[in-house]
């Protein structure tokens, strides 16, 4: 504490000290954050000496001066004051500096005085520095703490500099103990609730919407000055408006707040004096008596600014009466918790005391205080003959070109608001709107028309492959549409008329298209995989007059009053065609999307529409499609692009099966085969398809597209490491824009920073507004609004919903240094799943029907998720959703809970639901089953969870279609062979790994030859060729290997009951490898077997190696141990057995079980285990293994371990093994299901890991 004569009292700390001191110690405040710096040029005859004198008998004459901190030992923090202090005080000598060299090192040294950190436990917490320029010119830098002083501390300490210098007599001030006394007593009793209602409802902070710093290094706050509007405009119109000059400054900086932070409910802090006016000389003391306090102004942008002044001034009127309140108290009282900030920015209105001095010897001018800032950004605001204005702002959230837009808007606002404006809305746009140019209109073709063109010009170009219907050429493409356009022209379809199109997915689906777009109708996609109810709402709202559709397609529509036109079974001959003349403004076609009202709602896109989008191509893409392979669904957005694209160029557009994207291998080769050129697809998608496209295979391939949702930077970095000659964009585009409005080359992206969505093309712009529409600089965050020729005509019986040109996405984007937009999200409840678009309304609307209970909807790890208020059957729920939602819009979970908590201000706490726990729960227990326990392994690595149960939804922990995929690819992986689709079928593990086992049971056919069973013969995998084992080991190894793999299998070579005395190990062998060659004739080669087949199968990989041919895999399951004659046993017996045995074999009834895999318990069977184990004897006795230097995998079972260790012959003979021991015995490999699953799944990893 220091000695105790030096102490002339000991205080407690004022609430706005106690605020200082908690973050200097709790929050670990930088250096300099509450240090002040008052500088001031003084003019005259100066002795250093006289202004040290008056230095300090200022400090000593005030006892928040002499003060100092301890909070260590002690009860609570104390303020020590110091009888007298030792004031640092420096003197400069700059005469040697020219005018401009002064300024800098004035500058500079007040920037290191404010970095300078001060030791809180020692007086005083000040230090001056006086530089002399000449004898007649000096500059003051005088440091001190914000817990000692504030900004009209120091105004009235530079007067009685002033007056003291001119030999006069200072007037005695008040001190502040006088003032800590006075706030001990002060009655708070009804501050909380004034606060607590003041507050209620608060969401948060308002926060600049803002992507893009100056700076990533330290926070060092920058400033920024410039001159407002003259103030006795402003003063005049205050007092007619009946409101203080304050209130009218604060009110308009709460819409330039709200400018840049989308947010109707602003709050930021503001600084009142904090002097009692009921202690006498208070207004002359010293010391930390300001507080900051929080202003919140609602904005209704449709309230008249006179109506929204006027509240506002009632508030500031209450919160006068408040004003001494503590910032900490004010915390406690606010819904957001004590360790959320209430505010991010500072508003400050600096009506300090003028401490310029202009009588007497020694003048003081050009005085200004300058503080730090905790906040984002502090703006002050001097009232003068202008206002001026000075914002300090952190560098590593703001930048100095944003915070100079904000101050000259605050500045355009207050030039405005005397103007006699109407609503709030009307103010902001006239003060911050700017003309946008009308887009200029391409040159008009209906598209329809540029495609068909190609019949005269090309017609033998291919148009458009699928699986269904080959390959169809331009020519065949005008002449199916011609004839189809025809008969609906018979039928009175025209222009007006809306025709749906329910075919299956194919070539058939563009014919449609393009043939009602001739008869000057549109159309309407339809997807037969949505559910009934949701197909007969389209087609209700529709009202159409006709269907294109096919007889069986017919079975999936619901009734209708439309006449059914079946491509596959037309009426009679076409008539003739009536060509039809199409303006820019006619419809073309009407697109479903998820509608925010309860039900899917219809895009209405023009033909000016389609043109123009399908031309401005050229502006983002440096090359049309050659071929286009088109994955999306014909009812989803995206597919436009690529359809219209294509064909008006004259490119081949490839329809693939569908889910071709769930078999990555028949993908990849489609790719290859169609030679595609370009590709569009979700970027999820595209990361899982990414590492199957090698580069030397998809020379072709020059353009991927990924659109629908955010772009992973890791994708970026993957996709030029695979494909570096691969251009990989960035498509950005809501359906009412014609499906595409921007485009970014990300192919040379810099990982580390937003991936951009890019820059419209020409006749496009996209602003970024704030919420009245008026375009923000580059950097703040707003509204992406997108204006030009694209936008479409509006919603189906909805028409003047577009009708301005212009269209509000919804979605958050800024501009990025580079002059490209990034996208960050929405404004609203419109979520994207998997690139669709979901009203998250109409999803709840349609789980509260099902469940008849109050349900909330939300997005929870990329996925949709419900929460039910009570007890339902989750599973139930799904089911019955099906009926009236497509799949993407089926919640993955759905949580029961007790209640559903709420923010104070009514609003669903949607942190706090996420995280609840279901009020009903699925028992939990751990996986059991080999499968099971491979599937969890593989369900935690994808979807982040540890501890799964057997009884736990793939869906409801978090996964989705496009995890379906990896999915599969890992259980391959994993020799568990899995289609992705039968994910959705058995989404619970426990049925998913018996649904696995049940596949794997399938009795397969053999070949010609009755002793080996051959598949998938057409895979592109090497061939592995399997020695010995039952029907049933092969169905499961064949599961296990995938439909890439021939498998062949070699049965028992005594099966047919062709035996020989002269039988050997080594004749099987070669007998063996003879077989292979005719499937197989040259290496490398895959070998495996299976008790004395795996024996033979070293013989055989010894026979191929010796021979001078590459054996890559040799796997040995549980080979046999007993190479030696066995106990009690001759050759001749085994012999004579053989024979009555193969006399009984030739029969065929054997092979009939065994082609069945049936269990045998009869003495047949029993015999025949016991000849052929004999046999086996037989051949082990006389067989010498060699030493085979390859590389063997040796799977061996728990009671053959020990075995083979004892008769010593497998690590002699195999220097290169590598062995995994199984936790199962002998005859389980043949027949346990989780024994079968464990080797075979082994297997697959060998074999992957070989071909890699």
């Amino acid at each position: 504490m220091g000695a105790l004569d030096n102490v002339a009292d000991i205080l407690p700390l004022s609430d706005t000290q106690l605020g200082m001191l908690f973050e200097t110690i709790k929050h670990k405040a930088p250096p300099g954050t509450y240090v002040a710096i008052v500088s001031a040029d003084i003019d005259g005859a100066l002795e250093p000496d006289a202004l040290k004198a008056a230095i300090v008998a200022a400090v000593q004459a005030r006892d928040a001066f002499r003060a100092c901190f301890i909070w260590k030992e002690v009860a609570q923090p104390l303020q020590v004051i110091r009888q007298n202090i030792d004031l640092p005080f420096n003197v400069v000598d700059l005469t040697d500096q020219t005018a401009a060299g002064f300024k800098a090192k004035c500058s500079a040294l007040a920037e290191a005085e404010r970095a300078r950190a001060f030791d809180l436990t020692a007086a005083p917490l000040m230090r001056v520095t006086l530089l002399r320029q000449n004898p007649t010119r000096h500059h003051l830098i005088w440091a001190m703490h914000h817990m000692i002083s504030d900004g009209w501390s120091t105004g009235v300490v530079m007067q009685d500099l002033a007056i003291h210098l001119a030999g006069g007599t200072v007037p005695q001030p008040a001190q502040f103990k006088d003032y800590l006394v006075w706030q001990k007593a002060r009655d708070k009793s009804a501050e909380r609730s004034f606060w607590a209602q003041y507050l209620s409802g608060l969401g948060g902070p308002t926060s600049i919407n803002l992507r893009i710093g100056e700076s990533d290094g330290p926070q060092m706050h920058r400033r920024c000055h410039t001159d407002g509007p003259n103030l006795h405009g402003l003063r005049a119109y205050a007092r007619a408006q009946r409101v203080t000059l304050t209130t009218l400054l604060t009110s308009a900086w709460a819409l330039v707040l709200r400018r840049y932070s989308a947010s109707d409910d602003v709050i930021f802090g503001q600084t009142y004096a904090g002097r009692p006016a009921d202690i006498a000389g208070i207004e002359r003391a010293a010391g930390a008596f300001i507080t900051t306090l929080p202003i919140r102004l609602h904005v209704d942008p449709a309230t008249t600014w006179e109506t929204y002044l006027s509240r506002a001034e009632a508030d500031a009127r209450h919160l006068r009466s408040h004003q001494f309140s503590a910032l900490s108290d004010v915390r406690d009282a606010a819904p957001l918790g004590r360790e959320t900030q209430l505010f991010e920015t500072l508003f400050v209105i600096e009506d300090t005391p003028n401490g310029g001095a202009q009588t007497g010897p020694i003048r003081f001018t050009n005085m200004r205080a300058t503080d730090a800032s905790t906040f984002p950004l502090a703006v002050l605001v001097t009232p003068r003959d202008r206002l001026h204005f000075e914002a300090i702002y952190d560098p590593n959230a703001l930048t100095l070109p944003i915070v100079g837009e904000m101050l000259s808007d605050f500045n355009k606002l207050l030039e405005t608001v005397t103007g006699g404006l109407g609503t709030i809305a009307d103010l902001t746009t006239a003060s911050w709107s700017t003309a946008v140019a009308a887009p200029a209109i391409a040159e008009f073709e209906p598209v329809h028309e540029t495609i068909l063109a190609h019949a005269q010009s090309n017609p033998a170009a291919d148009a458009v492959m699928s699986q269904d219907s080959g390959r169809l050429n331009y020519a065949a493409l005008e002449r199916a549409s011609a004839d189809i356009a025809a008969r609906l022209q018979a039928a009175g379809i025209g222009k007006g008329d809306v025709v749906p199109i329910a075919l299956e997915r194919g070539a058939d689906v563009v014919v449609a298209m393009l043939a009602i777009l001739r008869t000057g109708a549109a159309y309407t996609p339809l997807d037969l995989d949505y559910p009934p109810a949701r197909l007969a709402h389209i087609l209700q709202a529709i009202a159409p007059r006709a269907i294109i559709t096919t007889i069986i397609a017919s079975a999936r529509l619901p009734a209708s009053q439309a006449k059914l036109f079946y491509l596959d079974e037309p009426d009679g001959p076409a008539p003739a065609l009536t060509s039809v003349s199409i303006e820019p403004g006619d419809l073309a076609y009407v697109i479903f999307t998820s509608g925010s009202s309860g039900g899917p709602k219809g895009v209405m896109i023009s033909h000016g529409n389609l043109c123009y989008a399908t031309a401005a191509r050229a502006d983002a893409y440096p090359q049309p499609p050659s071929s286009f392979l088109l994955l999306s669904s014909f009812a989803f957005d995206s597919s436009v692009a690529g359809i219209y694209w294509t064909l008006a160029h004259g490119g081949l557009l490839v329809v693939s099966a569908p889910r071709l994207e769930q078999d990555l291998a028949a993908l990849k080769q489609q790719i290859v085969d169609t030679k595609t050129s370009h590709f569009l697809c979700l970027p999820a998608l595209y990361q899982t398809i990414l590492p199957t496209l090698i580069f030397e295979q998809i020379t072709n391939l020059s353009v991927v597209i990924v659109a629908g949702e955010a772009v992973p930077p890791a994708l970026v970095a993957a996709h030029k490491n695979q494909l570096p000659h691969v251009r990989l964009f960035n498509e950005y585009g809501p359906t009412e824009a014609t499906v595409w409005c921007a485009a970014a080359d990300i192919t040379d992206h810099n990982p580390n920073l937003d991936t951009p969505i890019g820059t419209p093309p020409n006749g496009t712009s996209l602003s970024i507004c704030d919420p009245d529409g008026c375009p923000l600089p580059n950097g703040a965050s707003g509204e992406i609004v997108v204006r030009g020729p694209g936008v479409a005509l509006g919603y189906w019986q909805d028409k003047p919903g577009l009708a301005q040109g212009h269209y509000k996405t919804g979605d958050m984007g800024y501009v990025n240094a580079d002059g490209q937009v990034v996208f960050q999200g929405r404004t609203d409840a419109q979520v994207k799943i998997r690139g669709h678009r979901i009203e998250l309304s109409e999803v709840e609307g349609a789980l509260s029907q099902v469940t008849g209970a109050d349900t909330v909807v939300l997005v929870k790890q990329n996925a949709l998720c419900g929460f039910v208020v009570g007890a339902v059957d989750p599973a139930l729920a799904r089911r019955q959703l099906a009926k009236y939602l497509p799949g993407y819009m089926i919640p993955a979970s759905i949580i029961m809970v007790d209640t559903v908590p709420h923010l104070p201000n009514g609003k669903i706490d949607t942190s706090a639901l996420l995280s609840l726990q279901p009020a009903v729960s699925v028992p939990r227990a751990p996986p059991q089953s080999f499968a099971e326990k491979t599937l969890a392994g593989i369900w935690a690595e994808l979807l982040g969870h540890t501890d799964i149960s057997r009884n736990d939804n793939f869906f409801e922990l978090g996964g989705d279609s496009l995890k379906t995929i990896a999915l599969g690819l890992k259980a391959e992986e994993a020799g568990l062979g899995l289609a992705p689709h039968e994910v959705f079928e058995y989404p619970v593990l426990a049925d998913l790994a018996a649904h696995i086992h049940d596949l794997a049971e399938t009795s397969i056919s053999t070949s010609g030859d009755n002793t080996i069973v051959l598949t998938h013969e057409t895979g592109d995998k090497p061939l592995f060729f399997m020695v010995h084992g039952s029907l049933k080991m092969h169905s499961y190894l064949n599961r296990a290997l995938g439909s890439a793999r021939p498998l062949a299998f070699l049965f028992s070579h005594y099966i047919a009951g062709e035996i020989s005395t002269s039988d050997r190990i080594e004749d099987l062998a070669t007998n063996a490898v003879t077989r292979l060659k005719v499937l197989k004739p040259t290496g490398p080669y895959h070998l495996g077997g299976f008790s004395l087949g795996a024996i033979i199968a070293l013989e055989m990989a010894h026979q191929l190696r010796i021979s001078g041919e590459t054996v890559s895999t040799l796997f040995l399951l549980d080979p046999s141990y007993a190479l030696r004659k066995p106990k009690g046993t001759t050759a001749e017996d085994s012999v004579d057995h053989l024979r009555r045995f193969a006399h009984y074999a030739a029969g065929q009834v054997l092979m009939t079980y065994y082609k069945t895999a049936r269990s045998i318990n009869d003495d047949a069977g029993k015999a025949r285990r016991a000849y052929i184990g004999n046999a086996y004897r037989k051949l082990l006795s006389q067989y010498q293994p060699p030493i085979y230097p390859g590389p063997v995998d040796v799977a061996m079972t728990r009671g053959t371990v020990d075995k083979l260790a004892e008769a010593g012959w497998l690590s002699a003979a195999l220097p290169q093994m590598q062995a995994q021991t199984l936790a199962y015995e002998h005859l389980d490999l043949q027949r346990n299901p989780d024994a079968l699953l464990a080797w075979t799944s082994a297997l697959a990893v060998v074999l992957n890991a070989d071909e890699t």
